[in-house]
């Protein structure tokens, strides 16, 4: 496998590209920690800072989709060079709308423009790798890559929001997103070489939805579980951790949390598995919620860090599967509806957790809330072992070579608003 990322990297243009896009994914990390620490370090209120964490990640899947779309017809360069200093406007207004002089509800319009205008970054550059790869097996190394830099982007990201928001700035995590975002948007939007080429969004003649096929709807709901999961766990994890005096250590708490999701990913990918891809949904699912039972009582923050790893490394199996399974289940030219729809129910769920677990931190506490994040892995669970056999039902036959779709990891770890869906590229 490591011949084929050495492969894949010496495509002409491919290190240039993948470079630049770390850049600009970073402030994926940064932001969803970076907001809930400003919010509740200065104002007091988990509640509030979940809410603005739930509008973001929301706003950012729906504006993430648009701004797909305008690339595959407009190209990526335009979107790249202005979408990200509008979002970087944004955010500087956010940041003063919490700590003075703006009006405190003008937090709400800033932070919904920073997400809509923050270009979809992993989309970009899989669609460079598909543009450019020269072989199906170097295209899949690519995406392989690009799941692993996300995953070391969301284990340095919390590190590093928490560490500049306490020994720094509260802000400087905020600040130091819109920077990097400007500069590896500019830096990628400059690569004209490996920009893909221009076509239209695809559709279908037939109208029909990928809502009507058997499965997605259960699919969804499963999504939306994991999503609650993320975002509860997040808010939790801030309000421990500054509730016992060492509010850094959520950075290190959501680090270990994508570093477990790093391995555990990694190997779950290394194997072939003989079940099906219905009972690896199921199982995940179900290791997943046992794991995250010590998170109910938990009493130090050493203790919950070695929740949040262990825990972590059932993150990204659980996720590989439901997308696996996502993928099967829809017919091939269905395929970017059907994920975009399981992806919304990530970037939902994800913002019932943050904004629900932020109010339930104020009102009873974080034991409780740590549950309410522990519900969600439960109600995945209890999706994937009861649809188990009807999901393997519908699974589709594999087809020798399937047409290309992908989404943003988006939550390798705590904070999955980034999950977003991708227009399909023929590749």
């Amino acid at each position: 496998m490591i011949a084929n990322y050495k492969a894949a990297l010496h495509v002409p243009g491919t290190a240039a590209f993948t470079g630049a896009a770390f850049i600009a994914r970073l402030p994926l990390a940064l932001n969803g920690l970076g907001i809930v620490l400003l919010v509740s370090i200065t104002t007091g209120s988990y509640a509030l800072a979940g809410s603005l964490s739930a509008v973001y990640a929301l706003c950012s899947a729906g504006g993430g989709i648009v701004s797909s779309r305008w690339a595959d017809v407009h190209g990526q360069r335009g979107i790249l060079l202005a979408l990200p200093v509008v979002s970087g406007l944004a955010m500087m207004g956010f940041v003063l709308s919490i700590m003075g002089p703006l009006p405190r509800w003008s937090a709400w319009a800033c932070v919904t423009i920073t997400a809509l205008c923050q270009p979809t970054i992993g989309s970009f550059v899989r669609a460079r790798w598909a543009a450019v790869s020269p072989t199906p097996d170097i295209r899949r190394a690519g995406f392989a890559w690009e799941s692993i830099v996300d995953e070391l982007i969301f284990s340095i990201g919390p590190l590093l929001a928490a560490t500049t928001a306490v020994s720094l700035w509260t802000p400087t995590p905020l600040i130091v997103s819109a920077v990097l975002l400007l500069l590896g948007s500019w830096w990628l939007g400059g690569q004209r070489a490996t920009q893909p080429p221009l076509h239209r969004a695809p559709g279908t003649s037939s109208g029909r939805s990928a809502l009507s096929a058997p499965g997605i709807p259960i699919a969804i709901l499963f999504a939306l579980g994991l999503g609650i999961l993320f975002g509860a766990f997040d808010v939790s994890t801030v309000a421990f951790t500054e509730q016992a005096g060492v509010a850094g250590a959520a950075g290190v708490v959501l680090a270990l949390w994508a570093g477990g999701s790093l391995i555990g990913g990694l190997y779950f990918g290394s194997r072939r598995w003989a079940t099906g891809l219905d009972a690896l949904l199921r199982n995940t699912a179900v290791l997943l919620a046992l794991v995250m039972i010590p998170a109910l009582a938990v009493a130090s923050v050493l203790v919950l860090m070695i929740v949040a790893f262990l825990a972590g490394m059932s993150i990204a199996p659980t996720l590989i599967s439901l997308f696996s399974v996502t993928e099967r289940l829809v017919p091939p030219r269905l395929l970017t509806e059907g994920l975009t729809w399981v992806t919304a129910g990530l970037s939902v769920g994800f913002a019932i957790g943050s904004a629900s677990g932020g109010a339930i931190v104020d009102a009873h506490g974080t034991r409780t809330s740590f549950g309410f994040a522990w519900a969600g892995a439960v109600l995945c669970a209890f999706l994937g072992t009861i649809f188990c056999r009807y999901i393997g039902r519908h699974l589709r036959d594999e087809t020798p070579e399937p047409t290309v779709a992908w989404v943003e990891d988006p939550i390798p770890g705590a904070i999955p608003p980034t999950l977003e869906s991708r227009d399909r590229l023929a590749p």
